[in-house]
């Protein structure tokens, strides 16, 4: 049995969408850090780089990412439930939101080597006036991430059981790294 027989579609989906749904909580809860100190904020930011920026885990990211939208293309059915309509509308806003955003931290790091702090990415970020933008980009991706994994688990009764704890970390991880973020955009101001 080959590789790509013992995996079905659906399957790679879900591993692909979970790299990529725990890149974004990793980037959430960091950025909710914040809340608590900002060295705080910048001791997690250079662990997830370390860890992210490792050429393995870029691989797997990047190449997570490509299956995932891969696996999408190749969808054979089309007549879906709105939540399905729902997820599908953010995962596919998602890309085009910190593409921005990513190509000057990432490109920056790689081809000039320079290593973005949270005080520098503030600061620049208030100069340009683009900070509300930045709570903003990981919004689209959380709600794929989220609407993904519900769907797929619903049906176990354990996941019935604690819906309401599932629906508060929905909102609350969001809000708490809005939280850290806009403390730091604070601290950063004259």
């Amino acid at each position: 049995m080959t590789l790509q027989a013992s995996f079905t579609q659906r399957q790679v989906r879900l591993l692909t969408g979970l790299v990529m749904f725990a890149y974004i909580t990793i980037h959430l809860v960091n950025h909710a850090l914040g809340i608590v100190s900002l060295s705080l904020a910048e001791s997690g930011l250079r662990v997830e780089m370390v860890f992210w920026r490792s050429p393995p885990i870029t691989l797997l990211l990047y190449g997570a990412a490509l299956i995932h939208f891969w696996t999408l293309y190749s969808r054979r059915e089309w007549k879906l439930p709105r939540i399905e309509i729902l997820r599908l509308a953010s995962g596919f806003t998602f890309p085009l939101l910190p593409i921005g955003h990513a190509v000057t931290t990432r490109l920056g790091d790689t081809l000039f080597a320079i290593r973005p702090t949270y005080a520098t990415i503030i600061a620049n970020l208030l100069m340009a006036g683009t900070q509300g933008m930045q709570l903003a980009l990981l919004a689209p991706g959380w709600l794929h991430g989220c609407l993904g994994l519900w769907i797929t688990l619903r049906r176990f009764h354990a996941m019935q059981q604690i819906k309401p704890l599932l629906v508060a970390l929905v909102v609350l991880i969001p809000l708490l790294a809005a939280a850290g973020f806009l403390l730091w955009q604070r601290k950063s101001l004259p």
